[in-house]
């Protein structure tokens, strides 16, 4: 399990957020720009240091300001896709896939086998040898989330990945996230400033204002109208 308990003074206003992500579960976090959501994944990652808090995974500390444990971000074995892909343009999907594993320094075999089962699952193999700036939006947040997942993180992480896709790669990139969370039994944090998407896939969701949230509970329990502050 996942769980998070930290506090960030940013320029505005402070970031106070406290949850619990169970394995092969979504937790949707919805708000509006500005509201602390990126900020939270980079703190898991990682990324941004807490200013108090914790974050841990199962019995695995990654950050523990009261001990002084603050895990560096390649120690803590998470995937991350952005909203805008950040796949490399100049090499091919199949490269892109590849790149977290050649960066590990895994063996041929593996690497091959890993990133043709990848391929296979999201429908991209005959993209393999397309280069990523070739690709269209939806082509490329495959690869993206391919790419994090082929590493085997222990937390998925998912920063707006839906923002810039139509309709019809909206829902396919969707069931490729529920299923790759579901069987590989790992916490996924999904942040998004879209009802549907907490209508969607999330497994838990909460609203996120100005730091704090707003509300929490299950997809189908949310009130139709909540309180939101607008974050300066």
């Amino acid at each position: 399990m996942l769980d998070v308990g930290i506090k960030k003074q940013l320029r505005d206003f402070t970031l106070d957020i406290a949850f619990q992500v169970k394995p092969g579960k979504i937790l949707v976090i919805m708000g509006a720009n500005g509201s602390g959501k990126s900020t939270t994944l980079s703190s898991i990652a990682g990324l941004l240091r807490p200013d108090s808090g914790y974050v841990r995974l199962g019995k695995e500390v990654l950050f523990d300001s009261a001990t002084g444990m603050n895990l560096p971000p390649e120690d803590r074995q998470t995937g991350y896709v952005f909203q805008n892909s950040a796949v490399f343009p100049h090499l091919t999907a199949w490269e892109n896939i590849a790149f977290g594993l050649r960066a590990r320094h895994e063996t041929r075999d593996l690497i091959e086998s890993r990133v043709a089962t990848l391929l296979e699952k999201m429908d991209i193999r005959n993209l393999s040898e397309v280069k990523a700036r070739g690709l269209s939006g939806g082509q490329k947040q495959r690869v993206a989330l391919a790419r994090a997942i082929a590493v085997q993180p222990k937390i998925l992480m998912l920063d707006e990945p839906f923002t810039a896709l139509d309709a019809d790669s909206i829902r396919a990139v969707r069931e490729l996230t529920r299923a790759v969370v579901t069987e590989m039994q790992i916490p996924c944090i999904l942040v998004t400033h879209r009802v549907g998407d907490i209508l969607e896939i999330g497994d838990k969701s909460c609203v996120l204002s100005c730091g704090k949230k707003e509300w929490e509970g299950h997809p189908r329990d949310m009130p139709e109208h909540f309180p939101v502050c607008q974050c300066p």
